[in-house]
C-alpha cells in the first residue's frame, strides 16, 4: 500500500471512530454519516468498510485517547468520562456494559435519555438498576494521560452520591481502585479542595460541586446547585468571599448566592457571625490552606453569572 493510500485509509478510520461515538456500531459503516467527519470526496462503500474489519482499531483509538469530539459529544469528553468512572457511579462493569442506580442518579438518567449521541440503555431492573450497553463513550480516555482537570472534576461531581451526615448533605465519592484513589486525591489537592476520607469514601462539600456547573450536564448541575442543607456551604462561601473580594468590598458576601449557598451580609450580621468570627482563622479550622488559580477562576465565573 502506497503512502497516499495509507493516509487516505487513516483519515477514513478517524471518521469511522467519530461516527461510532456519535451513532453507534452501525453508524461507522454508513457513508452518509461518515461525510460529517471527513472532507474526503470519495468514500469507501459500506461493504469495503466491513471488509477492513475496523472494530478493533476503532476501540483501540478511543481507549488510547487518540480521538476527541467536542461539539458532537457536549460535556462527554475523555476527561469527563474518566472523572465519571472515578466517582464510583458505575458497578457490575463488564466488557460492553456498566450499571448504575437510576433512583440515586435520576438526573443522570435524564441526561442520557436526552443525548443526541448513541447511548443504549436497558430497562430498569428491580426498579432501580439501569445498564448502559455497548456504548463507545465508556471507552473514552481509558488509557489517556493528559486530562482537562475542570472537565474531569465535572464528571467526578456528576457521579457523586449525595448523602446525609448529621443533618447536612455531602457529595460522596466511592473509591474502587488504588489508581482512582491517587488520581482523585491528586486533583483535589491540586485545586486545594477541602475533603475528608471515611473508610473508602471521600466526603466533599456541595459548595465545590456547584462551582463546576459549567462542566456538567444541565440536570446534574441543577442537582449539585439545589442541594438542601449543604455541608459547610455558607461557611465556605464566607471564607472564599473574604479571600476573593477586592479592597473596599464587604468582608461577607453582599447578597445571597453570589457564591454557592452563600448568605447575605445582613444575615451574617444579624446572626452575630461577623461579630464573633475571625474569618481567616475560621478558614484554617475548616482546612482551607489557600485558593488555587483554578478555583479562583471558577469563583470569578460564578460571580459573573450571578451579577449578569
Amino acid at each position: 500500500m502506497s503512502k497516499k493510500e495509507t493516509e487516505y485509509k487513516d483519515k477514513i478510520i478517524d471518521a469511522c471512530v467519530k461516527a461510532y461515538l456519535v451513532y453507534g456500531e452501525k453508524g461507522y459503516t454508513e457513508c452518509a454519516l461518515l461525510r460529517q467527519f471527513t472532507d474526503e470526496i470519495l468514500l469507501p462503500s459500506k461493504r469495503q468498510i466491513e471488509k477492513w474489519r475496523l472494530y478493533g482499531k476503532i476501540i483501540n483509538k478511543i481507549k488510547n485517547g487518540q480521538i476527541e469530539l467536542e461539539n458532537d459529544l457536549g460535556v462527554f469528553t475523555s476527561s469527563f468520562i474518566r472523572g465519571l468512572k472515578d466517582s464510583g457511579i458505575f458497578y457490575r462493569s463488564k466488557k460492553n456494559k456498566v450499571s448504575f442506580n437510576s433512583k440515586i442518579y435520576e438526573e443522570f438518567l435524564f441526561v442520557l435519555k436526552e443525548q443526541k449521541i448513541f447511548i443504549k440503555l436497558s430497562k430498569q431492573h428491580k426498579g432501580y438498576q439501569t445498564s448502559i450497553l455497548r456504548c463507545g463513550l465508556l471507552f473514552l480516555g481509558e488509557n489517556g494521560i493528559k486530562y482537562n482537570w475542570n472537565e474531569y472534576l465535572g464528571g467526578l461531581f456528576t457521579g457523586c452520591d449525595i448523602k446525609d451526615k448529621e443533618g447536612y448533605k455531602w457529595l460522596v465519592i466511592v473509591l474502587k481502585s488504588k489508581e482512582s484513589f491517587e488520581r482523585v486525591l491528586g486533583v483535589l489537592d491540586k485545586y486545594k479542595i477541602v475533603y475528608k476520607i471515611i473508610k473508602n469514601k471521600i466526603y466533599i462539600s456541595p459548595f465545590y460541586g456547584a462551582l463546576f456547573f459549567g462542566y456538567m450536564p444541565l440536570h446534574s448541575a441543577c442537582r449539585a446547585i439545589d442541594v438542601r442543607k449543604p455541608a459547610l456551604g455558607a461557611k465556605l462561601a464566607l471564607v472564599y468571599w473574604n479571600m476573593f473580594r477586592a479592597v473596599g468590598e464587604p468582608v461577607a458576601p453582599p447578597k445571597a448566592y453570589i457564591l454557592p449557598f452563600s448568605k447575605s451580609y445582613a444575615t451574617h450580621w444579624n446572626t452575630g457571625m461577623l461579630k464573633k468570627t475571625n474569618i481567616r482563622l475560621f478558614g484554617v479550622k475548616l482546612g482551607i490552606t489557600g485558593m488555587s488559580q483554578e478555583l479562583r477562576d471558577l469563583i470569578k465565573t460564578w460571580i459573573y453569572y450571578q451579577k449578569n
